[in-house]
């Protein structure tokens, strides 16, 4: 009996992780007992006491025996069910490595609680088996197993099963189970199974115990089981991080085919940008033709206002809308520097540059050149352009 299986397709096969196997042993192959124990039992000395007990129940020694227990913590009993080893064919006990679990099939009924007096029946393929909790019992006392023929047919099941319910009596509570199913397992050991339309949960503890194979071969293949689901593991996070390099190469190539292919279209019009963009340049130098004029008489207006007393303006002129130049000449020398920093402090001007020329008999001539920021200088009304008066030329100091 295996998981049922929640992936679909090749690739869900695949992937899928190894399936979960339980083995549920006819009933008819085992005997069972209530084993009584000391008052002081716990989990870590109720296997000691059971097997004792075993080896005083069974002719066989403990080594030929398949043998599990059920008990719940402050029992008075523990319920004991063996076989001897040999009613089991090699063949049989060989698949019994791959499974996680192998018990009777009645074992899985042991861990569901039941009040006093219950009996549950199980109908079997084999055998109708009888689980008996008695009076006050937290733990089935009693297993009775009626075997069928091999050939039984559903009649002859239900015959037999009905003769049972009659020889129980009225002041019995029965109660009709189905073979179990196993409907989930988990890496920690814990298994869900299906019967009567009940959901029945075993826990660690309880598979450990109610397992019939020795206890510690089980935990070396319970070792191995959770080794194998961690490489299992390990196998699919690898796989899963080739599948990311994968795609990632890919998306990588990708995206460098579709950059070389926009560079090569950005490389195939560069000559209509470069057009393009000469051409705008072109329209904005017409446009500033068009709607701007230079402003000479302003820009000479707003030199002149920083001119020092000993420095004469000889000449001016415009390049382009912004740069204003003119040729200069003071008696004293000192003045340059005090001119272009007056003109530097100016929020219309942008730049200033002067070009020293040799000082001749006291006299430096020079040429400025004023950058003015573009926007800054307004035109001035007509009225006041006319206005402007040229600089007349300051008159030379005289030593005695």
């Amino acid at each position: 009996m295996t998981t049922p299986s929640t992936s679909s397709g090749f690739i869900g096969r695949l992937f899928a992780p190894p399936a979960r196997q339980v083995a549920l042993l006819p009933d008819g192959r085992f005997f069972a007992r209530a084993v009584p124990l000391a008052p002081d039992t716990t989990a870590a000395t109720v296997a000691e006491q059971i097997e004792l007990a075993l080896e005083t129940l069974s002719p066989f020694p403990l080594a030929q025996l398949y043998y599990g227990h059920h008990w719940v913590p402050g029992a008075a009993h523990a319920l004991v069910f063996a076989a001897y080893r040999k009613r089991f064919p090699a063949e049989e006990t060989e698949a019994w490595h791959a499974a996680e679990l192998v018990v009777p099939a009645f074992a899985v009924l042991l861990t569901v609680p039941a009040a006093s007096g219950t009996v549950r029946i199980l109908v079997g393929s084999d055998a109708i088996t009888l689980v008996q909790w008695g009076s006050g019992a937290e733990v089935a006392s009693q297993v009775t197993v009626h075997p069928l023929p091999p050939e039984a047919g559903e009649t002859e099941r239900t015959a037999a099963r009905d003769q049972v319910l009659r020889s129980l009596g009225s002041n019995v509570t029965a109660e009709e189970w189905t073979m179990p199913v196993l409907a989930g397992a988990t890496d920690g050991g814990e298994f869900t199974f299906i019967s009567a339309e009940q959901e029945i949960k075993l826990t660690h503890t309880d598979a450990v115990a109610l397992d019939v194979r020795d206890k510690l071969e089980h935990m070396q293949r319970q070792k191995e089981k959770k080794r194998d689901i961690l490489l299992w593991r390990t196998f699919l996070g690898l796989a899963a991080l080739i599948g990311l390099c994968v795609l990632g190469q890919g998306a990588v190539l990708i995206g460098k085919s579709r950059l070389q292919s926009q560079q090569k279209v950005l490389a195939d019009r560069q000559p209509e940008v470069k057009q393009l963009t000469e051409t705008e340049q072109l329209a904005d130098q017409i446009e500033q033709v068009i709607t701007r004029r230079l402003l000479p008489l302003e820009m000479l207006s707003i030199v002149n206002s920083k001119i020092p007393v000993n420095t004469i303006l000889i000449s001016s002129s415009m390049d382009g809308l912004y740069n204003f130049t003119a040729q200069a000449r003071t008696n004293t020398p000192t003045e340059i520097d005090e001119f272009k920093a007056a003109l530097l402090k100016l929020p219309q001007c942008d730049k200033v540059d002067i070009t020293d020329s040799p000082i001749n008999n006291g006299i430096a001539n020079f040429k400025i050149v004023v950058r003015f920021k573009p926007g800054v200088v307004e035109p001035e009304p007509a009225d006041a352009a006319t206005s402007v008066e040229s600089p007349k030329p300051a008159a030379p100091k005289t030593t005695s």
